[in-house]
Parts: C-alpha cells; sequence; structure tokens
C-alpha cells in the first residue's frame, strides 16, 4: 500500500497514540506487579480508576446475633489489609451452601465458634486486587476462585492465602465458579485423605447425586 501523505497521515498518528497509550499502561502495570511479586513487595496500581475509588470500607453480609435471615445484615466493615503471602480479591460472586445458614442461625456454633460479628460465606469467584509479600501464584488482574477455610466471602473485597485460590479457567464465568471450590475440595479431601484410594479399588459414594458426591464420582472414575 501507498504512505499515507499530509492529513491522512495526522490521522493515522493520533490513531496509533490513541489505541498504543492503554496498552503500553496495561503492560506497565503489569510489569510493575511482576517485579514487586519478585522481590517480595506488597503492589497496588495507582492509576486504576476502580482503586482511585477506593474507600477504606465495603459492604458485606453480616450477622451481629445468632438468628433466622432477619440477622443477616448488609453493612459497612473496614476494607482488609494484605498480609504476607495473601491476595485481596475483588468478589464478584459468592457461593450459598448449607453451611451458612447453619453458622447463622447457630447450630454449629460448637464446631465453628464466631467472634461476632461475622461476615459470612465460604467460597468465592472474583478478580485479584492486591498481593501481599511472598505471593508468588497471583498477579493483579488474575481470575481466581477458591474456599476460604473459613468464613467471609459475602463481602466486596476479601482476603485470602494464595494456597487457597486457583485460577478461574477461561471458559467458566465466575458465578458458577463460586459454586465449584466447596464441594470439590470436599470431594477430594475424602477420597485422598480420609481414604485413601487406588488403581483398581471399587468404592461406595452415598448421595452421589448431590454437589459433593457428583464430583466424588468424577474423581474415583
Amino acid at each position: 500500500p501507498q504512505p499515507a501523505m499530509g492529513g491522512d497521515k495526522r490521522k493515522i498518528n493520533q490513531s496509533i497514540e490513541i489505541h498504543t497509550v492503554p496498552f503500553l499502561k496495561r503492560h506497565v502495570s503489569n510489569l510493575e506487579s511482576a517485579l514487586c511479586l519478585r522481590n517480595g513487595l506488597s503492589f497496588i496500581h495507582p492509576n486504576r480508576p476502580e482503586e482511585q475509588n477506593m474507600s477504606m470500607t465495603q459492604r458485606a453480609v453480616v450477622i451481629g446475633e445468632y438468628g433466622g435471615a432477619d440477622a443477616a445484615k448488609v453493612a459497612e466493615i473496614a476494607l482488609p489489609d494484605v498480609g504476607e503471602r495473601q491476595v485481596r480479591v475483588r468478589v464478584h460472586a459468592a457461593g450459598i451452601n448449607g453451611l451458612d445458614w447453619k453458622v447463622r442461625e447457630g447450630y454449629v456454633r460448637d464446631a465453628f465458634p464466631l467472634s461476632l460479628p461475622a461476615v459470612l460465606g465460604i467460597e468465592l469467584a472474583g478478580v485479584v486486587e492486591a498481593v501481599g509479600p511472598g505471593c508468588s501464584r497471583f498477579r493483579i488482574g488474575d481470575r481466581v476462585m477458591g474456599s476460604l477455610g473459613r468464613i467471609g466471602a459475602y463481602a466486596d473485597f476479601v482476603v485470602v492465602s494464595e494456597a487457597n485460590l486457583a485460577h478461574t479457567p477461561a471458559g467458566l464465568d465466575d458465578i458458577h465458579a463460586a459454586a465449584i471450590p466447596v464441594a470439590a475440595v470436599a470431594a477430594w479431601q475424602s477420597l485422598n485423605y480420609a481414604g485413601p484410594i487406588s488403581a483398581g479399588q471399587r468404592i461406595l459414594i452415598h448421595g452421589a447425586a448431590g454437589g459433593l458426591g457428583g464430583y466424588a464420582v468424577q474423581f474415583a472414575k
């Protein structure tokens, strides 16, 4: 093709500038994140719009006392700080489990004693918003899913140990991703740690049509 001249050349240069600047900013952000990860430093990019507008509080579903559905309230709580080998996740979806209402009602208070007020929810999916010192598996912007190993997922942001998270597969949306971790991990641990199982064994899985059982059947195969 013939080179553009005059006004056409200026339009091309403007177009290149418009499309290149966001591309460069994104890659500079990724580079800064990678350098901080390598040197064990915490990193939050100051120019991301969602971080410029971030306050020091967030919304969460909280219980101040045990009780029925009315005991759960949406409240403002402090934004959690990121610690060693932790990431802060911007929650896009949180799983709803039978344990949540049992915790809320106080039915399992002896097994899972809480310091009230407490935030409900035990599994989530979202995007990494900040990384703490020593983190090596995730970068800012990564889509993640996981079980917390505690409660606290019903909030705008959650701090999680990086060991409790996995990268969300590209073909899986956040709503479905948030419903997987607890059942899948429980099934895997039941078979491999409570078992263990080995090739050639025949096993009986009670409730194979349920959430946990469905994963257990697949893992056993």
